[in-house]
């Protein structure tokens, strides 16, 4: 059975298009989060993967502590710079979400002085600054 492809396509209704069209993009959202899924099984077996929660989160404090000083610039980094490790993958994230002490500083920047103004919260109807 031979089909003339552009003879289907003109008697072809538009919501067939979209709803085709709706189908491949749904397959490729599918795929997306395949892909996705193996590349967080994929980062599983890298060896730094294998640190226990608490020696991570331990990490993440002391980085989030540091102050860095950046040769040819004339200030630290942002206080919040520390804030990339929740990007490095979703086990990453998952740990400095769930590690409250990371949670528990608070800095403000006034940027008429451009200096920063730290407030510590130590629990609940507690601060110091």
């Amino acid at each position: 059975m031979d089909v003339n492809i552009s003879e289907s396509n003109r008697d072809a209704r538009p919501d067939s298009s979209s709803q085709t069209r709706q189908s491949i993009y749904d397959g490729i959202a599918y795929h997306d989060r395949c892909i996705s899924d193996l590349r967080a099984r994929l980062n599983t077996l890298v060896p730094i993967s294998r640190l226990p929660v608490e020696v991570l989160s331990e990490i993440f404090l002391h980085t989030a502590a540091v102050r860095l000083y950046v040769p040819g610039r004339d200030h630290d980094l942002h206080p919040y710079h520390w804030l990339q490790v929740t990007r490095m993958c979703r086990h990453w994230r998952a740990v400095a979400l769930s590690c409250t002490a990371l949670w528990s500083r608070l800095t403000i920047t006034d940027q008429s002085e451009g200096l920063p103004v730290r407030c510590f919260w130590n629990g609940p109807g507690r601060h110091r600054s």
